[in-house]
């Protein structure tokens, strides 16, 4: 498993990476609503051009949004559009406007690919087992023609069921939030799991904090992030970098990581060097550690 972590500007890296070396990009992109220095809109032209370009041909280009932007990205590649699917982020935002229009509570997750995709579907432990509805038959319709009904009957003994296109999963802010966009390390995971497979690689070309590389590390997916910003590179660079050494479920690995076209080289082991890490992951590492009965080597601290 590799990590690569590449400082600069985001059409400018992807353009030096090989032609169809990518199974999945998930990304944050800019939507360009605020006044902060990163929240520049990546022209679509030059942006759809790498992606479609390192994405392979049952690769998922799975993107977060907001209105306006989604539907100005929809239509930026209409023909690689499938569907959305809504994030229910849990807290609302939008105080300012409740008397003029409702909170906000959710951002959009719109998948784009060429051809059918790995698709894992990440299913729920449900209540009682999944039935098939209709009776036994041919029916007709006006849309879709004559097609085949079934019976009422239920068609599996399992209670595990399918997703919808609505997950519930609570955002990250306060404490322990390193980006002001930051996603959920756990949202990030289930959209990876879904849209690729063990030992493939993950794309994101906007990385901010990190939380894509972190969940990448989680689910044994290869990871290539870029970002320009010096700030949050470095504090995504110390995150994944730490996270790695210490959670990876591999006893010793390289890591490379490209900071201005800079290389080096690590072994990963516990007894490492460890960078300070937010609370949150902080947290999780520690449970990680308890669950195999390991612990922090003496003098660290996280």
């Amino acid at each position: 498993m590799v990590n690569r972590l590449i400082k600069g500007e985001t059409l400018q890296e992807m353009a030096k990476l090989p032609s169809r070396s990518v199974d999945m990009i998930l990304a944050d992109l800019p939507y360009q609503v605020t006044k902060a220095k990163w929240d520049i809109m990546i022209p679509f032209d030059e942006l759809w051009e790498q992606y479609n370009r390192l994405i392979k041909d049952d690769g998922a280009i799975v993107l977060f949004s907001q209105q306006p932007f989604t539907s100005q990205l929809v239509m930026s590649n209409p023909k690689m559009f499938r569907y959305e699917i809504i994030w229910n982020k849990v807290r609302t935002t939008g105080f300012l406007n409740a008397n003029r229009m409702p909170l906000k509570q959710h951002e959009n997750i719109l998948v784009f690919y060429k051809k059918l995709p790995t698709y894992n579907s990440q299913k729920t432990e449900g209540s009682g087992p999944s039935h098939s509805r209709g009776t036994s038959g041919t029916a007709k319709n006006r849309i879709y023609g004559h097609f085949n009904t079934t019976n009422n009957t239920a068609s599996t003994k399992s209670n595990m069921k399918h997703p919808t296109d609505i997950l519930t999963m609570r955002n990250q802010v306060g404490k322990g939030q390193l980006h002001p966009t930051q996603k959920p390390v756990e949202l990030m995971e289930w959209l990876i799991k879904t849209y690729s497979n063990d030992g493939e690689t993950v794309l994101d070309n906007v990385m901010g904090s990190g939380s894509t590389g972190i969940a990448a590390i989680n689910t044994n997916r290869d990871f290539i992030g870029i970002e320009l910003d010096t700030d949050y590179f470095e504090i995504a660079t110390n995150r994944i970098r730490l996270w790695w050494k210490v959670a990876s479920p591999y006893e010793k690995q390289d890591a490379v990581c490209d900071s201005q076209h800079h290389y080096f080289k690590d072994e990963i082991g516990i007894n490492e060097t460890l960078f300070k890490l937010e609370i949150k992951d902080g947290e999780r590492l520690l449970k990680y550690l308890n669950k195999r009965g390991l612990k922090l080597p003496d003098g660290m601290e996280y």
